[in-house]
């Protein structure tokens, strides 16, 4: 790590300079290098850490440029200048002080007597030897991280000896899991904690993790908490594209083994269960298989795996052991029936998750949900009945949302005629006359008294009273009903039909999903 101007200043040969501006720069600006310059526009041709020295002869005759140079040293990365005092220049200018004040420049007067390399040879000197003693640090840190590392060492493993290296508190933070915890000296009150800096750890460049130590060491330099933080950061960088390797790894198999369930009907038993074992799914589990999918007309403009991949995830948080796979269009989801009670639980927070997620506007989920079957074993069965409980919420435009393939009902089954020329037919043959503005809209509205009849299974007085209609008005309008649709009193067969009739005539009006 190079030294600041304060450093240098400390050198013993060095003793006798004095600092007489800019002193907050000197603690900041760091010596990479010494330079001496022999013309005032030497400013336009640094590179940065310079530590500058002049004799002042070239200034003695042009004091005014004396002020230029130190302005434009000033701006640049320079790290000091340092001049001779009393040779050619007496007492430097107030101005010119507050010059080097303003812009945090180190000006350092050197006493006459200094030859040049009084200076250059002891800094240089403490440079190099700086330098030398940080690469043999990180030499020595690297092996100890690196061996860490060959001997199957973790993340926590590499924070652990990071606090132990700099005999601090540490907090690490996983981006992804939100996830904080302390490494050593865990006799700590957290709300007297003095952070001594935090680490930034990217990979590939994005930000996956942050590491704060806090409470650090006295007796642990700047410089050795530079060279060990910045090692621990590679490794644990390393093992971070480990683990995301390994996943990416799993993940494959995972999907392969789950599409196998689905669409294998040949899947040999013994890899069930082997498998099963690998990914924690006790095979005493229940199961139930779920879909969800985002709205067809809308998938096309937008596709968003995330969303499916952040559903999976709350899903495996909730039901632990859950299994999924997730798409651009939709997620398929193996939930473990651990309880009795496990099947309404999950058609509930699948219902409440979508709910929330089309409130938003974004996305229009919907979703199907079979029954508990007895395992894996099972699962192109439930997949089946999950899809058939989906086409069930897509016919019927995802009103609701979400159906259990246990609680499909007529209104289910009268969906696969929903838009379909038959469907249409039985319509229009069931209830023309009533759907005929021309001759039902005239005094009243009876397909609406039709609904109600059906509604309470043709009981007069409750469907009068949803009604809000006198019973004998209500009376009088089946009356009507009975001649427009040639009803005879206890025809058993044409009530159940205008009753499908009008079940298929609700699914068919609903509205599309927006």
């Amino acid at each position: 790590m190079p030294l600041t101007v304060s450093q240098i200043l400390r050198i013993e040969s060095l003793k006798g300079t004095t600092l007489l501006a800019g002193e907050k720069g000197a603690r900041q600006r760091t010596v990479s290098t010494v330079v001496v310059i022999d013309t005032p526009e030497a400013h336009q041709w640094l590179r940065g850490g310079e530590f500058l020295i002049s004799s002042g002869y070239i200034f003695c005759e042009k004091p005014l440029e004396l002020r230029s140079f130190i302005e434009g040293a000033g701006r640049s990365q320079a790290a000091a200048f340092g001049i001779k005092i009393g040779r050619y220049l007496g007492k430097i200018p107030i101005d010119i002080l507050d010059s080097a004040n303003r812009l945090n420049f180190p000006l350092i007067g050197i006493p006459e007597h200094f030859n040049h390399v009084d200076i250059i040879q002891p800094v240089i000197a403490t440079i190099m030897h700086d330098d030398h003693e940080q690469l043999v640090l990180k030499n020595k840190i690297n092996d100890v991280y690196l061996d860490l590392l060959l001997n199957g060492a973790t993340i926590d493993d590499i924070i652990c000896k990071t606090s132990e290296l700099i005999d601090a508190n540490i907090t690490f933070s996983r981006n992804r899991t939100d996830v904080s915890f302390f490494a050593k000296n865990n006799n700590y009150e957290s709300d007297n904690f003095n952070d001594s800096g935090s680490f930034h750890i990217a990979v590939n460049g994005k930000l996956r993790a942050s590491l704060c130590v806090r409470n650090r060491g006295e007796s642990i330099s700047d410089a050795e908490l530079s060279t060990i933080t910045s090692l621990a950061k590679k490794y644990i960088s390393i093992l971070i594209q480990r683990e995301d390797a390994e996943i990416q790894i799993e993940n494959y198999h995972l999907e392969d083994f789950l599409k196998n369930l689905l669409y294998n009907k040949n899947i040999n038993e013994y890899d069930i269960k082997r498998k099963s074992k690998f990914y924690k799914w006790d095979l005493s589990w229940k199961l139930s298989v779920s879909i969800i999918k985002n709205n067809p007309d809308i998938s096309k403009i937008k596709e968003d795996k995330s969303l499916f991949e952040s559903l999976l995830l709350r899903m495996k948080s909730k039901f632990s052991g859950s299994l999924g796979l997730a798409s651009d269009h939709d997620l398929v989801l193996f939930v473990p029936l651990k309880a009795s009670s496990d099947l309404d639980n999950v058609f509930k927070y699948i219902k409440e998750t979508i709910l929330s997620v089309n409130a938003k506007k974004e996305f229009n989920l919907m979703g199907g949900l079979s029954s508990a079957k007895d395992g894996l074993f099972l699962a192109r069965e439930a997949f089946s009945e999950a899809q058939k409980a989906l086409d069930v919420v897509m016919r019927t435009s995802g009103y609701p949302p979400v159906r259990l393939f246990d609680e499909i009902g007529l209104d289910g089954i009268l969906s696969v005629l929903k838009n379909t020329e038959m469907g249409q037919s039985f319509i229009e043959k069931q209830l023309g006359p009533l759907l005929n503005k021309n001759n039902s809209q005239k005094r009243f509205n009876f397909m609406e008294t039709l609904e109600a009849l059906v509604r309470y299974d043709w009981q007069i007085a409750p469907a009068a009273a949803d009604l809000n209609l006198h019973y004998n008005t209500m009376k009088y309008r089946i009356r009507c009903l009975e001649e427009m649709l040639r009803l005879a009193d206890h025809d058993g067969r044409r009530r159940m039909e205008l009753a499908l009739a009008v079940l298929l005539y609700q699914i068919d009006k609903k509205p599309p999903l927006s």
